[in-house]
């Protein structure tokens, strides 16, 4: 399960139509900025909007606007122009004048989406690409703070579930911190018989996590360690007892990364694998 990716973003982007009613040339932008609240919202119901620049610049010319972003949180950018333009790109860089993202496609609706490692002032920069008006061109760029993913991803989680299995109940939900390479241990019991279907996700900071679980032994018995932020699996206990479940962080941008670890039963295997 990828968090809030440019790929999601695309993919609401392709349905932006269904959004926007008819604009003039003169109130584009207004329109644009209404669409990317909708894309924005429909994928995390708790984003806020940070802030709105307006500007205006003539073709090749470029104009930087400072924000502050926290360590830890996911922002999404967009930038749009009116339309005399056709292309606009955007860049966002650290204090230290290094390239964070950036989206030069030719295009008149660039999208950045970033997880902030360091807190700081950062540099949002519109470059008018492309622009038909002698006057320069309207353009105007918006910044989004994402929701917390983890509240998201176990409600994810808990739909995959139910929709394979409708009698399937969480058992088990943990939650934790964990540096880079750090792994934590939590105890589980399972009953034999029962089938049990186990996930782990991880904040926007960190971008690989593994999940395993062993039996009382130390003998593993499932384990996912692909590169990745979202390793599930399922198994059917054969012995009723208690097992460890260890969560790896292999991947943390900022000091601590959280996690959460969801553990179902059921009475069908949820994953075909």
């Amino acid at each position: 399960m990828q968090k809030f990716t440019l790929a999601a973003i695309a993919a609401l982007m392709a349905a932006a139509p269904a959004f926007a009613a008819p604009a003039q040339a003169d109130d584009w932008l207004p329109e644009a900025q209404r669409i990317n609240r909708e894309i924005v919202r429909q994928r995390s119901s708790d984003a806020r909007e940070l802030q709105l620049f307006n500007g205006n610049l003539a073709q090749n010319r470029s104009q930087n606007h400072t924000i502050q972003l926290q360590a830890g949180k996911s922002y999404v950018f967009f930038a749009d122009c009116d339309r005399q333009c056709s292309d606009i790109d955007l860049k966002l860089t650290d204090s230290n004048g290094k390239t964070i993202k950036e989206d030069d496609d030719d295009d008149d609706n660039p999208v950045i989406n970033s997880a902030i490692a360091t807190s700081g002032t950062y540099t949002l920069t519109a470059n008018m690409t492309k622009c038909e008006a002698s006057s320069g061109c309207a353009y105007s760029i918006q910044a989004f703070e994402n929701g917390p993913w983890l509240p998201e991803a176990q409600k994810i989680n808990r739909d995959i579930v139910r929709r394979k299995d409708p009698q399937a109940r969480q058992v088990h939900l943990f939650n934790g911190r964990a540096a880079k390479e750090q792994n934590r241990s939590h105890q589980v019991q399972l009953t034999a018989g029962k089938y049990y279907s186990f996930f782990a996700d991880c904040d926007y900071s960190c971008s690989d996590i593994d999940l395993t679980l062993k039996a009382a032994d130390g003998r593993v018995i499932k384990e996912d360690n692909d590169d990745d932020d979202s390793p599930i699996f399922g198994w059917r206990a054969n012995r009723t007892g208690s097992y460890t479940l260890t969560v790896t962080m292999p991947k943390c941008d900022t000091e601590q990364c959280e996690y959460s670890s969801q553990v179902f039963m059921g009475t069908k295997p949820v994953f075909d694998h």
